[in-house]
């Protein structure tokens, strides 16, 4: 139930996501879309901290967008004031559920989003660092008491990106072989990788190069590690 509850938040974020990046209809159709593909739907039904991960995630990094506003060019101070703070809230629970691993899945496509955006980056990153201010003010007294109190704390903690004993290892093309997880939206998965190179131009190329990145970087970053499962 609790991982059902998770990937609400994560449908709520990506139609959040999905707003401050374009309109109504590309945050209904991505909250569609990510709703109903094969392998949200089997992991909504497991309880593997992951999930919460994705849900906590996937909240920090919309609370991010909505607060960098990345393709308007005027802002206004107390928007990217809550947006920050929300997203370094929402960062804060993801370390606390699986550590800093969760900093990479935060800062993939906030950067990426940055890099695309010509408006404001300055500010953004100032914003991006006082929310990962936030989020390590709000755990580390949790962690020091842990590290104090539990000898192999420690290396578990900055291990746990290996996912010992929990994954196996596979080759680098391990991912390449998982489409059926994207059921039914295999070909426009596929499609999309073109999309931002192929059918738009300008301003539109910006907004889905935000997008694209978030994925490719994400999808190399999984493949390049040797440890692989299919929930990652």
């Amino acid at each position: 139930l609790v991982s059902v509850l998770m990937i609400w938040l994560t449908l709520a974020s990506v139609f959040w996501a999905g707003k401050s990046l374009g309109d109504i209809r590309l945050a209904v159709l991505a909250t569609l879309i990510t709703g109903t593909f094969y392998g949200l739907v089997d992991q909504a039904r497991i309880a593997s901290y992951d999930t919460h991960l994705v849900g906590w995630v996937t909240f920090a990094v919309a609370a991010g967008l909505w607060g960098m506003r990345p393709i308007k060019p005027v802002n206004w101070t107390s928007r990217i004031v809550i947006g920050w703070l929300f997203a370094g809230i929402g960062l804060g629970a993801a370390l606390m559920t699986k550590g800093p691993i969760a900093l990479l899945f935060f800062f993939i496509p906030l950067i990426a989003a940055m890099l695309v955006s010509p408006h404001r980056r300055f500010s953004n990153l100032i914003g991006m660092l006082f929310a990962v201010t936030l989020s390590l003010s709000i755990t580390a007294p949790w962690y020091l008491y842990v590290i104090e109190n539990v000898p192999s704390a420690y290396n578990e903690l900055f291990g746990e990106w290996e996912a010992k004993g929990q994954s196996r290892y596979e080759p680098w093309y391990y991912l390449l072989r998982m489409p059926i997880l994207t059921l039914p939206w295999v070909l426009w998965v596929i499609s999309g990788l073109f999309q931002p190179f192929i059918r738009a131009h300008g301003a539109r190329r910006k907004q889905l190069m935000m997008a694209w990145l978030w994925f490719v970087l994400l999808f190399i970053v999984f493949s390049v590690s040797g440890k692989q499962a299919e929930r990652y």
